[in-house]
Parts: C-alpha cells; sequence; structure tokens
C-alpha cells in the first residue's frame, strides 16, 4: 500500500505544481482571472478551477 500512495501522491503533486507554475504566472498576470488546478490522488484527474 505505501507504494500506491507515493505513486499518487507524487504523480498528483507534480502535475498540479507544473501547471500551476507555467499556466498562472504566464496568463493571469494579464487578465483578472485566476486559475486554480486541483489533482485527485486516488483517480489522478487534474481540474482547473477559475477563481
Amino acid at each position: 500500500m505505501a507504494e500506491e500512495q507515493t505513486g499518487s501522491s507524487g504523480n498528483g503533486g507534480g502535475v498540479a505544481t507544473e501547471k500551476g507554475n507555467r499556466a498562472q504566472p504566464a496568463e493571469p498576470a494579464a487578465s483578472q482571472k485566476d486559475s486554480l488546478s486541483v489533482t485527485d490522488n486516488r483517480t489522478g484527474e487534474t481540474f482547473e478551477v477559475e477563481i
């Protein structure tokens, strides 16, 4: 079970970090809308939410 948690958390965290660091500073700096990337560690799905 430790392997599953490490793989899911590491994969999910990496995806969220990459999208957050690359997408947010580039686009929202020019526009007033901010976006938030959320990754479900169980399924690996990534969602982008405008806030």
